[in-house]
This record gives structure tokens, sequence and C-alpha cells, in this order.
């Protein structure tokens, strides 16, 4: 077993240092939803509302990791509104989305991440080269 101390990716949200863990709790709920891991990769690209929703449970799983670990200093679960008023601005989003990315990765193991960083790769070929062209809107 890893030490849980020291796994997952670290996000500091409203001044506060915390850590989203990727466990086998959260691994279970995104399947619940998903039906597999790829397709929770593919839904990541989709839209805000996924990766708000991964982020939530990985940061809710890390605060839990938390109480567990410091039961005279506990804090309070991440409510989806408060994680959307924390998150700030586009680099915000961009920041988190990252993150969501490096914590899952490193909640695998080394081969499944290599199967998965190759499954990415075919799909934004795949998206690039299926892309329709931009229609140019006229300028009067």
């Amino acid at each position: 077993m890893s030490d849980l101390k020291s796994a997952g990716v670290a996000l500091n949200l409203g001044g506060v240092e915390t850590r989203m863990l990727f466990t086998l709790n959260v691994m279970e709920k995104c399947v619940d939803r998903y039906g597999n891991l790829d397709d929770l990769l593919q839904n990541l690209n989709k839209g805000l509302a996924e990766v708000k929703w991964v982020a939530l449970q990985m940061l809710n799983e890390g605060i839990e990791t938390w109480n567990d670990e410091h039961p005279d200093d506990r804090r309070p679960l991440m409510e989806e509104q408060r994680l959307g008023r924390l998150v700030l601005g586009v680099s915000g989003i961009n920041e988190l989305s990252g993150k969501v990315r490096e914590a899952i990765f490193a909640g695998l193991p080394k081969d499944a991440v290599e199967v998965v960083e190759e499954s990415a790769k075919n799909l934004l070929a795949t998206r690039e080269t299926t892309k329709p062209p931009r229609k140019m809107k006229r300028i009067s």
C-alpha cells in the first residue's frame, strides 16, 4: 500500500493547502458514473461540470484522509458551489483541470498511465483530423 500522506496532488484553495487523492473510493465513484476509466478521461474533455465533479470527489477524499489523520483538526468537506467560487478565471480552470489529470495519473499504476497517455494522444489526433473547418465571420 502507498503512503497516503505523500500521495495525491497538492492544491491551494482559498489559502488552504489540500490534497487531491485518486483512491479506490474515488475510482469506484468514477466507474459508477462513467462506466470505465477511459470514459472518465474522455468526459473530462467535454466540459467544466465533469472536471468540477471529479475534482470535488478527489478533494473530499483528501479532506477525509486529513480528518482521519488529524482528529483534533478536522476540516469540513468541500461543497460544489464553494469549489466553483474558489476557482477563479480561465487560468484557475486550467490549473484545476491539470491538477485533476495529474492526480488521476498519480493514482494509477505506471503501466496504466502509459496506456491512458497513449489513448489521450490518439483521441487528440483523431479530434484534430475530424474537426470541420472554422467559418470565418465577414467583417463589414
